[in-house]
């Protein structure tokens, strides 16, 4: 059979085609991390060019979703190839971010959003609806339970952390009510992560109440809390300086709410069970 001089195709990957039986596809098809978006552009040209990049990747992914079926089929790839590498988004602020999730006016002054965008966006919407309802959930148990009632009036409203919804997390009043009375509560027990969980079983926490000097206190039983956020000694050596930071940071924050909030308006000696409790401790 003659030799031929024909140059192979190359395929839009930059290999020749048809493609080798090994190729990765799963990882050809992954997005590049994000950019670091430029300090001069805007959100709107940002918009712009991520849903430039958006379509183009979905055409590249349609491509070679085709292309990998059929190479596994008996039919082969004849003329077919890959799509285009995929291109990276340029990344979105915390800042926009809020601002597109609280306001339909920047959305639309700045829009379109890309798909993955709007679907951020109306995740968010879904998880404040549900945070809702879980709060009135909550404020129901609450008022059905005189012990909860009383904590609920030392202590007063509940308090959020963070300004994204998707890591906001709600103080547990009966950490608040601890710290009031003096109670340590270990630091590791303050990750978003831990804190979420104690508010998802709130409804079994295991409290007791106290009567000292004919005051009446509810106080949580640690070494059972300990169940649910793990063993102090262990999950504090386990903290990472980001998870040290983020307890600590929600730790300074309920100590702020505190000292503004509860206080400042306690009549004198409100507090002084608590100094009788720690006798007992």
């Amino acid at each position: 059979m003659p030799a031929t001089n024909q140059t192979p195709q190359t395929s839009a990957c930059g290999l020749p085609l048809p493609l080798p039986t090994d190729f990765d596809f799963h990882t050809y098809r992954k997005t590049p991390a994000e950019l670091i978006s430029p300090d001069d552009i805007s959100l709107r040209e940002k918009n712009t060019d991520n849903c430039l990049v958006e379509h183009s990747n979905n055409v590249s992914l349609r491509l070679t979703r085709v292309y990998e079926a059929a190479a596994g089929s008996s039919a082969g790839v004849g003329n077919l190839d890959v799509g285009t590498c995929l291109q990276p988004f340029i990344s979105y602020s915390k800042e926009e971010k809020v601002l597109l999730f609280a306001s339909k006016d920047v959305v639309e002054v700045s829009g379109p959003l890309p798909l993955y965008m709007t679907m951020w966006v109306a995740g968010q919407c879904v998880m404040v609806v549900k945070a809702e309802s879980e709060e009135k959930k909550k404020h129901n148990e609450l008022e059905a339970n005189p012990a909860g009632q009383m904590l609920r009036g030392a202590i007063g409203p509940m308090h959020h952390i963070s300004s994204l919804a998707m890591l906001e997390v709600e103080l547990p009043n009966v950490f608040l009510g601890c710290l009031v009375q003096k109670m340590p509560i270990p630091l590791h027990w303050w990750t978003k992560s831990n804190l979420t969980k104690v508010n998802n079983n709130s409804h079994w926490l295991p409290w007791k109440e106290l009567t000292i000097k004919g005051k009446k206190l509810v106080i949580i039983m640690t070494d059972k809390v300990e169940k649910i956020v793990g063993n102090v000694d262990n999950k504090f050596k386990s903290l990472t300086p980001g998870k040290w930071r983020e307890a600590s940071i929600n730790f300074t924050c309920t100590l702020h709410i505190i000292s503004q909030e509860v206080l400042a308006d306690a009549p004198p000696g409100w507090l002084n069970p608590a100094i009788e409790y720690e006798k007992h401790i």
